[in-house]
């Protein structure tokens, strides 16, 4: 996939023998830049990376970097399958697309008329108008709540019963909340209308008719299987844990919304039938440009940028992002309009842009973590004006120490809560069992062998430290599982007439702008309760006076 070449015209300055500043261009080197990007892995923490070319039409680079296992030390390829997070909206937005047009069903139809008169939102403005064009864009105003996913009880199909207890902070329409439930949504209605999962309606609308034949889903591909690069997460500088593929499974579920999986050559297929507006590599038209064209269009503008580090003055370059079609971000870098989208989830970081002006696409992804973008736009960038032909803004110097010497980049030292600091009162009093109605049921209980409190929520869990803040909050450090999700913060409440009794607990790493809140049901009585049979109990009926109510 990679195609070898030289600049046939070309006026450069070289720096250290590494990076060429070049003014005129007319082919790419892929051997230099596979040089230079290889030289810039190893001054970052990303163990594993693939990146990936279009140009006019055709494939003109694709290589991995790294090791997509660090303990078995496998090489990455770019036949490596990463998870490419939130990159999976814009397979979302195409597949409804191809459905609501087979189905002769409009953008503007209410999501109500589709799912059905049971179906609402918290208020009845958003349940009688709120469209499939407001999903898709972000329109709704209301909270992201991701961690609603956690839940062992929510599916696909339970999701949009539970949108009637999420309350709106922002208004309808005029406001840009970003959410992967609506695309969970979003997720569920292509179910409905193709008559199959979402994975296997993207394999036949879309992987297969690419020739994506690699890529693949995180809800179903086996995660331990050799070809996946694992995913890592990066505390501080250099502490790097593997992120259980468990959790990796189960947080896809939602799978519109994160769970596609692809490699630096399949990608390239996706970057050209976008180019192209449907058609695959051989030219055969694989979607109608026609249904395909409103997926682009700017639909909400949000303040400032996704990429917001990367503005002038503050860098030499502008790379902005400020606008949301459905599944994609629209923007410019050095003047030309782009189609952009980044995907961060535990374990793997993604970007994508494209330059339809010049027919040129760049994917890149990595394992590792990557904060306010840092790596992947900077890259993104590095590649594009190598590719064409502008003089690039980055040398061998300065992409190692970026954003040095534009600015500084506070580091985050990974340290835990002092694990002396006693509980302020007896544990007993924090124990129980919670419920909300959106989220569904907690269990607070007392683990002896940690001589910890420990919050379970579906699947999470966190061990509880207390933090300086509102009385008896709580920073929670993940376990299981969740080992590399950690939760600040829990905040739990006393009652009139209660005493120290907890009667709810506020969980504010949950979602901060309207944090969910936990209201007593029970008591735990055991030193060291797992789920019990009153457990259990509760979360049984609670499903059934869900699917029966709601």
């Amino acid at each position: 996939m990679v195609t070898s070449g030289i600049w046939n015209t070309f006026t450069a300055f070289c720096f250290l023998g590494l990076f060429c500043f070049t003014f005129v261009h007319s082919e790419l080197d892929a051997a230099q830049l596979d040089s230079d990007i290889a030289s810039v892995l190893g001054c970052k923490t990303s163990p594993a990376l693939a990146v990936s070319v279009v140009l006019d039409g055709k494939a003109v680079f694709s290589k991995g970097y790294g090791y997509s296992d660090l303990q078995k030390t496998i090489p990455t390829t770019n036949n490596t399958i990463f998870g490419i997070a939130s990159l999976s909206k814009a397979f979302a937005a195409t597949l409804l697309l191809k459905l609501l047009d087979r189905h002769n069903i409009s953008l503007n139809t209410p999501v109500v008329d589709v799912l059905g008169k049971d179906f609402r939102f918290e208020d009845d403005l958003r349940t009688k108008y709120a469209t499939l064009e407001d999903l898709l864009s972000h329109r709704l105003g209301i909270p992201s709540n991701n961690n609603i996913r956690l839940d062992t009880n929510l599916t696909r199909a339970n999701l949009p019963k539970r949108l009637r207890y999420l309350k709106a902070t922002g208004g309808f329409r005029n406001s840009f909340f970003y959410s992967n439930l609506m695309y969970g949504v979003i997720t569920y209605i292509a179910e409905r209308l193709g008559g199959k999962t979402w994975e296997e309606l993207v394999k036949e609308e879309i992987f297969t008719p690419l020739g994506m034949t690699s890529s693949d889903f995180t809800t179903i591909k086996d995660l331990k299987s050799r070809d996946v690069a694992k995913p890592i997460a990066v505390y501080g500088e250099n502490n790097t844990f593997p992120v259980n593929t468990e959790f990796s499974r189960r947080w896809g579920l939602l799978c519109g919304s994160g769970c596609v999986m692809s490699t630096a050559n399949d990608m390239i297929k996706w970057m050209h039938f976008h180019l192209t507006r449907g058609l695959d590599l051989q030219g055969r038209r694989i979607m109608d440009t026609k249904v395909m064209d409103p997926m682009y269009i700017p639909r909400n503008a949000f303040a400032g940028s996704s990429y917001k580090t990367f503005v002038r003055p503050r860098l030499p370059v502008t790379t902005s992002s400020g606008v949301y079609a459905m599944g994609w971000r629209r923007g410019y870098y050095r003047g030309y309009p782009i189609i952009t989208h980044t995907g961060s989830t535990f374990g793997y970081r993604a970007i994508m842009i494209l330059i339809p002006d010049k027919k040129f696409g760049v994917f890149m992804v990595a394992t590792g973590n990557d904060d306010e973008y840092l790596f992947r736009v900077s890259l993104a960038n590095y590649v594009i004006d190598a590719t064409l032909g502008f003089t690039p803004w980055l040398n061998a110097s300065t992409f190692c120490s970026f954003p040095q010497p534009w600015f500084g980049r506070k580091v985050t030292k990974y340290k835990l809560p002092d694990s002396s600091t006693p509980y302020k009162k007896n544990v007993s009093t924090y124990l129980g069992f919670f419920t909300n109605k959106a989220f569904g049921n907690m269990e607070v209980y007392y683990n002896a062998s940690l001589g910890r409190v420990v919050i379970r929520y579906g699947y999470g869990e966190w061990a509880l430290y207390p933090i300086a803040g509102p009385p008896d909050s709580f920073y929670g450090k993940g376990m299981g599982i969740i080992s590399v999700k950690h939760c600040h913060t829990f905040v739990f409440r006393s009652g009139k007439g209660a005493g120290d009794r907890t009667v709810k607990i506020e969980a504010m790493c949950f979602e901060m702008k309207l944090p969910p809140v936990f209201v007593r049901e029970g008591s735990v009585n055991s030193a060291d309760s797992m789920l019990s049979f009153r457990t259990n109990t509760l979360a049984l009926i609670f499903a059934v006076i869900t699917a029966y109510y709601i």
